[in-house]
């Protein structure tokens, strides 16, 4: 499922407010400076606008636009919610805001590319959590969580890897088994340092 407009149409449905597939691709081109927004999608049941199915993929491109996610609603997964070992890929060098949740099942990766901000913000109609249960790497650019905000789960097999240049901002709070941190970590002033929910004997500093 490719898409290259704005998701914006209040969609509703039980699963998959939005876009129910397995695999999905957002290219956020063109010329014009306006967000990529996708908001005001429901799902009674998970995935307020997309819902992955098992080994499926999510792939958001930030290439001339920001794209947000706001205001879509479910019991779980407000903006994202993966099946059983589906993929994240974040790229680009404009932005990717989460102002809903991103949650899965179980394995899968999260990995942010390119030099845009990826950041998970205050979210409402839903916990701040972003239950993401398996392997994120940062490659490059910025991961930014705010306060109050969680991503990613301390379960097992679960890691977070910060590669060299690249940034980990905030005041909220990163769930892994294993967090490696080979770029750069900045808290916020004034909103709490950000924490980690490992085992800080797996935490590695490279």
């Amino acid at each position: 499922f490719l898409l290259g407009l704005l998701v914006n149409g209040r969609n509703s449905a039980v699963d998959g407010g939005a876009i129910y597939a397995k695999n999905t691709t957002i290219n956020a081109d063109g010329t014009t400076t306006s967000d990529f927004a996708v908001s005001s999608n429901a799902a009674t049941g998970k995935g307020g606008a997309i819902y992955a199915t098992t080994g499926g993929s999510v792939a958001l491109n930030a290439n001339n636009r920001n794209i947000s996610f706001s205001g879509n609603t479910a019991t779980s997964g407000s903006a994202i919610y993966l099946e059983d070992n589906s993929t994240v890929t974040i790229s680009g060098n404009k932005n990717v805001y989460f102002y809903d949740t991103v949650v899965n099942t179980l394995g899968g990766t999260f990995t942010k590319n390119g030099t845009g901000v990826l950041m998970f913000a205050n979210q409402t109609g839903e916990t701040n959590n972003n239950a993401f249960t398996g392997n994120t790497s940062v490659n490059g650019g910025q991961f930014r969580v705010v306060k109050d905000v969680i991503f990613g789960v301390n379960a097992a097999s679960t890691s977070y890897t910060l590669a060299n240049g690249a940034w980990l901002t905030g005041g909220g709070t990163i769930g892994a088994a294993s967090t490696t941190l080979a770029g750069n970590v900045s808290a916020d002033n004034n909103t709490g340092l950000l924490t980690e929910t490992t085992d800080h004997t797996n935490i590695n500093i490279a």
